[in-house]
């Protein structure tokens, strides 16, 4: 999965959104530091809505390689970004919580 792909997924996603709704998402959530709620936040939305070009949803797999993707982005140009992937931090529990419900729902 590339980097970019992913960043781009989430870029495309962060507009559409944006448009539709007033709880906005920052298209440049991996490019600038933010608080990790934001982060979080974003992420848990990105997850549960997230479509292909033909409206369906992703597969887990997809989700986590792009997350993956994502985080490499932030990593390569922030200088110490959260790791949002990471169980450990108590900061992005909700992000997991949401990733283990959503990828159980996909998986059956």
């Amino acid at each position: 999965m590339s980097t970019g792909w992913a960043l781009r997924t989430f870029q495309a996603w962060a507009r559409q959104r944006n448009e539709r709704s007033g709880d906005l998402c920052p298209v440049d959530l991996f490019d600038k530091s933010y608080a990790p709620n934001v982060t979080c936040n974003c992420l848990q939305r990105f997850v549960l809505e997230a479509r292909r070009e033909d409206g369906t949803r992703y597969p887990p797999k997809t989700i986590y390689s792009i997350l993956c993707g994502l985080l490499r982005h932030s990593r390569l140009v922030q200088d110490d970004p959260p790791n949002f992937l990471d169980r450990k931090d108590v900061r992005f529990k909700k992000l997991h919580g949401t990733c283990d419900v959503a990828f159980r729902e996909l998986t059956f």
